[in-house]
């Protein structure tokens, strides 16, 4: 599991790939927490997650939850397939509204684009 977070034109950017597994749980929830800490406006990028269980479920809501609790805005963008199967079959997928593409292009965190 990887989790990349970054700031651009103040959007917090997190990029979660491979996992969001019982097996990476501990790790996610961590930097999804200091996640927490660099804005008010959140985009989480779903398209290179590979495989999500209860777990990873589990910790999508909660960062959703203490988002809207705090007054923070979150969009989930781009989801998988195994992602949308997951929430699909959870009857989750209503509470995590999502958009095809990231807003203002992908950059890096030196703001160039990719």
């Amino acid at each position: 599991m990887s989790i990349a977070v970054r700031k651009y034109r103040g959007v917090t950017r997190i990029r979660v790939e491979d996992e969001m597994t019982i097996y990476s749980a501990g790790e996610m929830k961590e930097a999804l927490v200091g996640a927490l800490s660099h804005g008010d406006e959140f985009e989480v990028t779903l398209e290179q997650v590979a495989e999500l269980d209860s777990s990873g479920v589990q910790l999508l809501l909660a960062f959703k939850q203490a988002c809207e609790r705090d007054g923070k805005s979150i969009r989930f963008l781009k989801p998988s397939a195994p992602v949308l199967e997951v929430l699909e079959t959870l009857k989750l997928d209503p509470l995590f509204e999502h958009e095809e593409q990231e807003h203002d292009g992908e950059h890096d965190e030196a703001g160039e684009e990719q």
